[in-house]
């Protein structure tokens, strides 16, 4: 089949070239760059995988129950999607007579929507839980935390129907001819805004939850998170509307979706490094100290540790 990625230059590659040569533009082929990327992602993917299973073995353990493993999965499963969407609007795999040509179910939907925007959007979750637990002294699934996952889930759903709505030349759109997806410049400027917003609001929430008591206080965490985010989302931003053709040179597409995932990962790798270690290597010591810290800040009651036990 043509239409796999390869090491060797293939026939539909050789196609894009002369094409892109024709029309007086450059074009670096897929091929063996693209695939140590895709295969060094998807390993230290994998890797995070076995940390997932091995935080929901163990998620009833106090110090990991306390970061919500529940959600911690779903962030890693939209971190994944971001990756997956990363490969098509990137150019790195070949999208003819695949069902990677639907440009607005993989590079909206599945990649920024489900992927991006809910990375974003549980962390503020959990930010948002934390505040109103810390600092309003309220249920953490209360009303207010149902209504703002309702409001963000609305808006999302509005962001994809008005991409459904508009037309390929004015949103997203597969061009058979260079086998990319190509965005429009003004859905670009709306695309990136709505993930700027996101992340934001999520650094806004972290900014109100800095002083919260120390056994449940991430803020430096999220607060490197966040300055990693924005370092690749400034890039990012600078990147498709300078360059919307970057696609067409293998170090920038690369640099890209390298960027974007290693973005992913360390969000997750902050907040959940520390307990998986200490689970894993001193387990009865660390949650010896994570109790004494619920002692210091008048936790332990809310937990059932009462002293001596």
């Amino acid at each position: 089949m043509t239409n796999l990625l390869s090491f060797s230059l293939t026939p539909q590659e050789e196609e894009r070239v002369k094409y892109f040569a024709h029309i007086g533009r450059y074009l670096d082929p897929r091929g063996a760059a693209d695939i140590a990327m895709v295969i060094v992602i998807s390993v230290a993917y994998f890797i995070q995988l076995v940390a997932v299973l091995f935080m929901m073995w163990n998620r009833d353990y106090p110090p990991i129950k306390a970061k919500n493993p529940i959600l911690m999965a779903f962030v890693f499963v939209a971190s994944v999607l971001w990756f997956a969407g990363n490969l098509q609007v990137n150019g790195h795999v070949p999208l003819k007579d695949t069902q990677l040509t639907q440009c607005k179910a993989i590079g909206v939907w599945m990649h920024i929507l489900m992927g991006v925007c809910a990375v974003s959007s549980l962390i503020g979750f959990r930010s948002f839980g934390l505040y109103q637990i810390f600092c309003r002294n309220r249920p953490y699934r209360g009303p207010a935390l149902f209504i703002s996952v309702i409001i963000t889930v609305a808006i999302m759903l509005v962001f994809g129907i008005i991409t459904e709505a508009l037309p390929g030349d004015l949103s997203v759109m597969y061009n058979e001819k260079i086998d990319f997806c190509t965005f429009g410049f003004g859905y670009r400027i709306g695309m990136f805004a709505l993930i700027w917003v996101t992340w934001i609001v999520v650094a806004a929430l972290n900014w109100r939850i800095r002083n919260i008591k120390s056994s449940f206080n991430e803020s430096r965490e999220i607060t490197v998170a966040c300055i990693i985010v924005f370092g690749v989302l400034i890039f990012m931003t600078a990147l498709s509307l300078a360059q919307p053709k970057y696609l067409a040179y293998r170090a920038l597409r690369i640099a890209a979706t390298t960027l974007n995932s290693f973005a992913a990962m360390t969000i997750w790798w902050l907040m959940m490094a520390l307990p998986l270690f200490k689970c894993l290597t001193d387990r009865q010591v660390y949650l010896k100290q994570w109790i004494f810290k619920l002692r210091q800040d008048g936790l332990q009651r809310a937990y059932h540790v009462e002293t001596g036990t």
